[in-house]
């Protein structure tokens, strides 16, 4: 998150995979995000940005967002009062489907 409490990004364990897998993003194991992220995306078709939700989203939103943006993951964000994001949780296809499992 920056100064302003925006998500900025994210690592996945995909993009960890990625740096040990043939080595030549191994290099790049010490720069930070932004560089990273450039690097990455120039090799790779990422999001340009955080996927987000609000707080209001049903799980069917969610699900819909993971599936047309092609992500493992994605933000509960609302407004804060002075017109920042506030960060309210993460929600991951694991997460989906275990609820999917647990509540039948």
């Amino acid at each position: 998150m920056d100064d302003n409490g925006n998500i900025v990004g994210v690592i996945s364990a995909h993009d960890v995979r990625l740096v040990g897998s043939g080595g030549d993003l191994l290099e790049h194991l010490y720069v930070d995000y932004p560089t990273y992220k450039k690097l990455l995306s120039s090799k790779y078709k990422i999001p340009s940005h955080p996927v987000v939700v609000s707080s209001s989203a049903t799980l069917s939103d969610v699900i819909e967002t993971l599936i047309e943006n092609k992500i493992h993951r994605v933000f509960i964000v609302d407004n804060g009062k002075d017109g920042s994001s506030v960060l309210g949780g993460v929600v991951s296809y694991c997460d989906v489907l275990e609820n999917m499992l647990h509540h039948k």
